[in-house]
């Protein structure tokens, strides 16, 4: 773990090592939280489904979120997005099974989970009382928060709502962590640059010692207008955000998803060296299978009837996939 300030961070999944998260575990000296205890892969991308190395990676993010799992107190979940929580289901796509699911939640604390209200999608209302109903049957109690605060000792968690970008996927739940007045930290999932303007002004006037930021979807430029319009205003907004905190963002999600994403922050005056990655944290490389999907295809092809065989693992935990392949 890496300590700033009153904190002791560990990125435990993103992008930049090969899956779709943004799990995070931060200490401080009153509490262990776990944020956003998800990851998984995209079904689909350049009409490819994951490459081997994909799901060899999900295998590793999924043991480190359980692993490090163990050592919360207490759960954050910023939405219903299956990349951001664990759901209660034997998934090949999220490398889950019941027990990665009792092993996450069972025995926490308590778990903080973003509100539902009109703007939350019916399908993300419909994994979140999936979600519940599961906990409950582990005596855990899902605690709803919308704007707010909630202590544990001098650790002030404070909440606020953001977009995700289009009005079709409702919001998140953004989460300023402050221990006494010595330590502050932002993490703001899936709020795509922020593109929000309430939130991107208050992320730029509140005083951090680091942010955990979500950039925006420049993969997805081309599907509408909206989409162009997200991501150009939350790439420029992003990059606003690191020239004013240069070292103290950690660049993550949806920006990551595209393999000219350094080139597009550098366009607004952004260099390599004023950014955080999950993986230069981790002081590992930069990883980003997704965005190289097709490149590991023409480079490294899976074996004949690869299709099938996902399509004959669908509904299993990724390891029996792997172990197939291996075998």
């Amino acid at each position: 773990m890496l300590r700033v300030c009153s904190f002791e961070i560990e990125p435990l999944a993103d992008e930049s090592l090969g899956v779709r998260s943004m799990s995070f575990l931060v200490a401080t000296p009153d509490v262990v939280l776990l944020l956003d205890p998800g990851a998984s892969l995209a079904p689909r991308r350049f009409n490819l489904p994951p490459h081997p190395e994909e799901f060899r990676a999900l295998a590793e993010a999924r043991r480190h979120i359980v692993d490090r799992a163990e050592d919360a107190e207490v759960l954050v979940i910023s939405h219903y997005h299956r990349d951001h929580f664990t759901p209660p289901y034997e998934s090949l796509y999220e490398c889950c099974d019941k027990n990665d699911f009792t092993s996450i939640y069972n025995g926490r604390k308590e778990l903080l989970a973003k509100i539902l209200d009109s703007k939350t999608p019916f399908n993300q209302k419909k994994r979140a009382w999936q979600l519940a109903r599961e906990l409950e049957k582990l005596g855990v109690k899902v605690r709803q928060i919308g704007e707010g605060s909630v202590n544990f000792g001098d650790t002030t968690l404070s909440f606020f709502l953001s977009s995700h970008g289009s009005s079709k996927l409702g919001n998140v739940l953004v989460v300023i962590l402050k221990y006494r007045n010595e330590c502050t930290l932002i993490y703001a999932p899936d709020v795509q640059g922020p593109v929000d303007d309430a939130a991107f002004s208050r992320m730029l006037t509140t005083k951090f010692d680091l942010a955990v930021v979500g950039g925006p979807p420049l993969y997805l430029e081309e599907r509408s207008e909206e989409l162009s319009n997200i991501a150009k205003k939350g790439l420029a907004n992003l990059a606003a955000l690191i020239k004013a905190n240069p070292r103290r963002v950690i660049v993550t999600h949806h920006l990551l998803r595209s393999s000219d994403w350094m080139e597009a922050l550098e366009r607004h005056g952004v260099s390599e060296d004023d950014i955080l990655t999950y993986s230069s944290i981790r002081g590992v490389p930069l990883t980003l299978l997704e965005a190289r999907r097709r490149l590991l295809f023409e480079s490294d092809p899976p074996p004949p009837g690869y299709e099938d065989l996902i399509a004959k693992h669908k509904g299993r935990k990724c390891t029996g996939l792997l172990h197939e392949l291996q075998g």
